[in-house]
């Protein structure tokens, strides 16, 4: 009996405690497609497509749940419902964001994939065949993800010969094409050869118009019948194709890539919404649209029909082309954990303590100076000197008690949650970045739902070895336009933040009238967003000019007088040290540090910019009375109507810049890199053997003028290994530097350097790894205003 009992009670035990999961008679198998061909690009969002299969007698009903990871300490989990008949097969589909590279190569031992009949919550656990692990193939850091749409893929064969270790090209197709623009993410670059997108889903193309617009680039050829093929899209190009004709001797040049096409058939039409960036004898070949933060290159000719069109010396032009175009999309890798490094320390900061330090010592030598004194005497002058023993520690109990409850009545009461946000408008619309904090006022479940068309969160927190794996797993779910996140088992006076890109359709912004007259900048902005500002600026290179609170529809008067008459592209401190006096203007500095990054180097152009304390975003808790704690920058470039002066300056204060890698050996061979600007001190960047593009952009109310440039002034400090030449482009020629010394003046040919959209090119080819520090050319141009 007693062998029996001991082996039947620890058999119970285990069968009380185990984990709730049902055996199916392997009757349910998962398998899954992931990113394009089982690629997916480091550090972006990508697709999956699950296929679940039912060998059994009865239906499935449940959820599928794939895990993932942001951090090692934070864990998410997609939620996806399921319903599989008996005999039956059904593809489902889902995009996970950009996830922590380490942990896909790492075996944590834990399943990615489970499947629960009725909802994961309380349902029960199933067991199937098939995959339960996600395995991918991510796609070197340095290389650009092109995903190809054409009839026939065997049409743009050739351009797959550029070397494999700049570009990954996949083909697509209307079963394997993103659902939504997450699943997009992962493509630098699409490219549309007369494939029919009016045939794609609905959802495919809304995910496809989403892409472009927060800063996707999608270069598209011309076809007979575009309007029919191309459905929505094609109202976005930025040339309508009505007329069909044959041009000869076209010739293309982009750096050292010449391509020549002869009896070239091309479609023109109005020029809407774009600008002309190559041509032949004014007819446009390539057209360029910005559309949000992304772009739409368009061709007036096919890409795949002319056989010199589709060579692999075509693919190399368009692929230097496309290289200004995909500046916005890179760099971007691994930005939300440095956003969050930033600033989630200073978010998930929830109000200094009621009492100070200086009144809780000051409560403290009340207590042990005079009232437990001051007891002692009472009770003896009343002979009850025994009662002692309970009244001082209850006193000092109801004290603590005291103290716990003043200290921590906000964090009882209710949850509090902090949002910090910093964004660009452009268009009609605001892009940028969002990071929500809350903490929990109890234990238990906490469920967060925002719109998931303008901000698709992750969980997002600190790494710790002590932090419970499994107790900070989000569960993600998503209903129609909703997305939903569920913390379960959340711990008491805990703290959890989400972080993801934020895009809101906006129907109004800032309007504005203002002009200049030398260094005065005058006139008016009129605030229609949907929102107040406590504090607006503009905001010129390192310069603020305070015009302080806005209200909705409040006019505001502008009479400033600016450091500089070139307004330039914002630049901010580089580090903001935290000030536990002022955290707000902490915060404000950082914020205003992260949203510089919006602006392009490409558009060197001063901004509107404003705090707003109420939620740009909505964020809500459901079934909670959170307390929110809101703070967001929006800047707003702006153009001027008029500026009057006669003689200007340009200095290198003024001057943004990119640089771009053609080649060298180094690992970053033919990757578009940019190094961060350093504002207006000598600049030095640390760059390799290699050919590199340096390309210095002028401010651009330069354009809103019509300038007589009199003189160029380049001053280069050279090593012997450096060789520096400029780009002609009248001429599409590079002019070495070198033989004229480290002060390189032109005068009577200085418009010859500078091209119609105000940029100056040079070349760098660097033969040595002698000496990688390399101080960037100071440029300084002087001018006059041409006479009408």
């Amino acid at each position: 009996m007693k062998r029996f009992t001991a082996f039947i009670v620890p058999l119970i035990i285990f069968l009380c405690f185990s984990t709730n999961v049902k055996a199916d008679d392997a009757t349910l198998s998962v398998s899954y497609e992931l990113g394009a061909n089982g690629f997916i690009q480091s550090s972006e969002g990508f697709p999956i497509w699950f296929t679940v299969k039912n060998e059994g007698d009865h239906p499935f009903d449940g959820q599928l749940i794939v895990y993932f990871q942001i951090e090692t300490s934070s864990r998410a989990a997609k939620v996806l419902p399921v319903y599989v008949g008996p005999g039956e097969s059904k593809r489902y589909y889902t995009s996970l964001p950009r996830v922590k590279d380490q942990i896909f190569r790492a075996s944590t031992g834990r399943d990615d994939i489970e499947l629960y009949e009725g909802d994961w919550a309380d349902g029960t656990k199933v067991s199937f065949t098939g995959d339960k692990k996600l395995t991918v193939n991510i796609i070197d850091y340095n290389r650009l993800f092109v995903g190809v749409l054409s009839e026939n893929s065997e049409r743009l064969k050739n351009w797959w010969g550029i070397t494999s270790d700049q570009f990954h090209w996949s083909t697509l197709s209307r079963e394997n094409l993103p659902r939504d623009s997450v699943g997009l993410e992962m493509f630098d670059v699409l490219i549309v050869d007369e494939y029919p997108l009016s045939t794609l889903e609905r959802d495919q193309i809304e995910a496809l118009d989403e892409w472009i617009n927060r800063g996707g680039v999608l270069l598209i050829g011309a076809t007979s019948n575009a309007k029919q093929a191309y459905g929505t899209i094609y109202e976005q190009l930025p040339m309508k194709l009505e007329t069909e004709e044959m041009v000869t001797d076209v010739k293309l040049k982009k750096g050292n890539v010449d391509v020549h096409l002869d009896d070239l058939v091309i479609f023109t039409g109005p020029v809407e919404d774009g600008k002309i960036i190559r041509s032949h004898n004014d007819h446009p070949l390539i057209l360029e649209k910005t559309s949000g933060s992304g772009k739409i290159i368009q061709t007036s000719f096919s890409l795949g029909d002319h056989p010199d069109v589709s060579t692999v010396a075509s693919a190399e032009y368009f692929m230097e082309l496309l290289k200004t175009a995909i500046t916005s999309s890179l760099n971007t890798k691994n930005r939300l954990n440095n956003i969050y490094w930033e600033l989630g320390e200073l978010n998930e900061l929830f109000g200094k303590a009621s009492l100070s330090p200086f009144h809780l010592l000051v409560i403290l030598l009340l207590y042990t100076l005079v009232l437990v004194p001051g007891l002692y005497f009472f009770l003896k002058r009343i002979d009850k000197r025994e009662y002692a023993w309970w009244i001082i520690p209850t006193i000092s109990l109801v004290i603590s008690i005291s103290l716990f409850l003043y200290g921590g009545k906000d964090r009882m009461k209710q949850p509090l949650q902090n949002e910090l946000g910093f964004f660009i408008s452009e268009g009609e619309q605001l892009n940028g970045y969002y990071l929500v904090s809350f903490q929990s006022n109890k234990s238990g479940e906490y469920e967060l739902k925002t719109n998931k068309t303008e901000f698709r969160p992750m969980p997002i927190g600190h790494s710790s070895y002590f932090r419970n794996f499994q107790s900070i797993v989000a569960y993600i779910t998503e209903n129609q336009g909703e997305m939903n996140l569920t913390y379960s088992d959340v711990p008491y006076w805990s703290i959890n933040s989400l972080i993801g890109k934020a895009n809101k359709s906006l129907d109004h912004s800032f309007v504005y009238d203002l002009s200049i007259n030398n260094n005065r900048l005058k006139g008016k902005i009129t605030n229609l967003y949907p929102f107040d500002f406590e504090e607006v600026f503009i905001w010129s290179g390192v310069y603020t000019y305070p015009l302080g609170s806005v209200k909705q529809g409040e006019e505001k008067s502008v009479d400033i007088v600016l450091q500089s008459p070139w307004l330039t592209k914002p630049a901010s401190d580089s580090y903001v040290y935290m000030n536990e006096d002022n955290l707000t203007d902490t915060l404000k500095k950082r914020l205003m540090y992260n949203v510089t990054g919006l602006v392009p180097y490409s558009k060197n152009q001063s901004v509107i910019a404003g705090f707003t304390e109420d939620a740009v975003i909505d964020v809500e808790m459901a079934k909670k009375n959170e307390k929110k704690n809101s703070l967001s920058i929006v800047i707003q470039p702006f153009s001027l109507n008029r500026q009057a002066f006669e003689s200007f300056t340009i200095t290198e204060r003024d001057i943004t810049f990119d640089i771009f890698k053609e080649s060298g050996i180094s690992n970053t061979e033919g990757k578009l890199e940019r190094w961060m600007e350093m504002p207006y001190w000598r600049r030095e960047v640390i760059l390799e053997e290699g050919i590199f593009q340096l390309i210095f952009y002028l401010p651009e109310n330069l354009k809103d003028i019509t300038p007589v440039i009199d003189e160029l002034t380049i001053e280069v400090q050279m090593m012997e290994s450096d060789q520096y030449s400029i780009l002609n482009v009248k001429n599409d020629t590079f002019l070495p530097l070198n033989e004229f010394g480290n002060i390189i003046k032109f005068t009577d040919d200085a418009n010859e350097y500078i091209s119609d959209d105000g940029t100056i090119t040079l070349q760098l080819e660097k033969t040595s790894n002698m000496n990688p520090n390399t101080y960037m050319p100071q440029l300084t141009v002087k001018g006059r205003v041409a006479n009408d």
